[in-house]
């Protein structure tokens, strides 16, 4: 079986560095508390992009999307399930 260059670099046990933390971001940069960040997908995406290429310039392996909550039950906690496949 071959090997993808993602199993290597586990494999080899190095030092593999993800992204930041996307919530404690938009906090910083305006998303009120009791929001869901994943409407910023919709409403703010340049802002999303923007965090997004900053975090690719840091240099990490591994890019995490805004879409943690991006689902009908987590959404619907702001009445907002109904938009779950647009947030994604």
């Amino acid at each position: 079986m071959m090997t993808t260059a993602w199993e290597n670099r586990l494999s080899a046990n190095s030092l593999v560095l993800a992204d930041g933390g996307m919530g404690t971001t938009l906090f910083s940069l305006g998303l009120d508390r009791g929001i869901a960040p994943e409407l910023w997908n919709l409403e703010r995406s340049e802002t999303i992009a923007e965090i997004h290429r900053g975090y690719i310039q840091a240099g990490p392996q591994i890019i995490l999307t805004n879409s943690f909550g991006g689902n009908r039950a987590r959404l619907s906690r702001h009445n907002i399930g109904d938009q779950s496949s647009e947030s994604e």
